[in-house]
């Protein structure tokens, strides 16, 4: 079992700690090419092309089913230790917010199991990943009897097309500036996890 830290957002945080989030979506660096030829038959195992015929494995970079993930967070000192933006999202304190890139193993409070990885396409996602992305979308589905005598699959495609539109902004508020915005469509890492008590 390995230990590897990971980084989110306030949001974020605030959705793992409420038990809403139990999903990650990260973008393999190094997009595939040939796509046929890019992964296995459960396709979650990317290949990276070493030559015209030859792939070698990419391994992802989180680590693998067991191995665990410590949460980087935007946090801060205090006289009575750590704070964390994602409790005080309102908080002005006396010194600069600090970058999650530089928190320190033993400033983490939230530490994940993974679950399961796969990889697929960002618009793979569905309307039940986007649940597991804690993204709370019910409220902004319409209510049932609105769509009542409506196809089952056509309200299912509908519903499906809303909650991606919801987590398209998501996306976009993190990966867009990066070059992998959804529109991009680009192959990433799905990574499940738990919670684990502190």
């Amino acid at each position: 079992m390995k230990e590897r830290p990971i980084l989110f957002t306030g949001e974020m945080v605030r959705a793992i700690l409420d038990g809403r989030k139990t999903q990650t979506r990260r973008v393999i660096k190094q997009q595939p090419e040939k796509v046929e030829k890019c992964f296995g038959n459960l396709r979650n195992i990317p290949f990276e092309k070493t030559s015209i015929d030859e792939y070698t494995n990419i391994k992802c970079p989180y680590g693998n089913p067991g191995d665990r993930l410590w949460v980087r967070e935007t946090w801060q000192t205090s006289t009575k230790g750590w704070i964390y933006k994602a409790d005080h999202p309102e908080l002005k304190p006396l010194a600069k917010w600090k970058s999650p890139r530089f928190m320190p193993r033993r400033a983490s409070r939230i530490n994940l199991e993974i679950t399961n990885i796969r990889v697929e396409r960002v618009q793979d996602i569905n309307i039940y990943d986007i649940e597991k992305e804690g993204i709370n979308i019910i409220n902004k589905l319409p209510h049932p009897l609105a769509l009542s005598g409506t196809n089952p699959e056509k309200v299912k495609k509908f519903m499906n097309a809303i909650a991606q539109m919801e987590f398209k902004k998501l996306w976009d508020s993190i990966n867009l500036k990066r070059e992998f915005g959804w529109d991009s469509n680009p192959w990433i890492w799905v990574i499940e996890f738990k919670r684990l008590s502190s």
